[in-house]
C-alpha cells in the first residue's frame, strides 16, 4: 500500500476521533473496506469456492488409496514382490517436495 494512502487513512481516522459520534461504526467500516481491498489484491479463494475443492481432493485421496490396495492385490496374485507405498499422512505433496529438497541440500553441504 502506498505511503500516501496510509497517511490519508490516518488523517481520516483522527478526524473521526474528534467527532466521536459513529466512531466505532466508522472504524469498523474502514477496517472492513481495507480487508476487502486486501482480499481482492491477494486474489484469495472464498469459502464457497474452497469447500467443493476440498471435498474433491479428499475423494481423490480415498480413490488413490483404493487403487493402491487393488494394485497390491494384483501384484501379490501375480507374484510380484512390490510393497505399495500408501500415503497416510495429511501432508501435501508440495510440502514433502520442499522437505526433501531441504534434506538433499543438507546432505550436499
Amino acid at each position: 500500500m502506498p505511503k500516501r494512502e496510509i497517511i490519508e487513512d490516518i488523517g481520516q481516522l483522527l478526524a473521526g476521533l474528534l467527532q466521536r459520534d459513529g466512531l466505532r461504526a466508522g472504524l469498523r467500516a474502514k477496517a472492513k473496506g481495507r480487508a476487502e481491498l486486501l482480499a481482492k489484491r491477494l486474489d484469495l479463494v472464498t469459502q464457497a469456492e474452497y469447500a467443493p475443492l476440498r471435498a474433491m481432493i479428499a475423494a481423490a485421496r480415498t480413490r488413490q488409496e483404493e487403487i493402491a490396495t487393488r494394485l497390491a492385490r494384483v501384484e501379490k496374485h501375480l507374484g510380484i514382490a512390490v510393497k505399495p507405498k500408501v500415503n497416510k499422512s495429511k501432508e501435501s505433496t508440495s510440502v514433502k517436495i520442499r522437505k526433501s529438497k531441504k534434506t538433499a541440500r543438507k546432505r550436499r553441504a
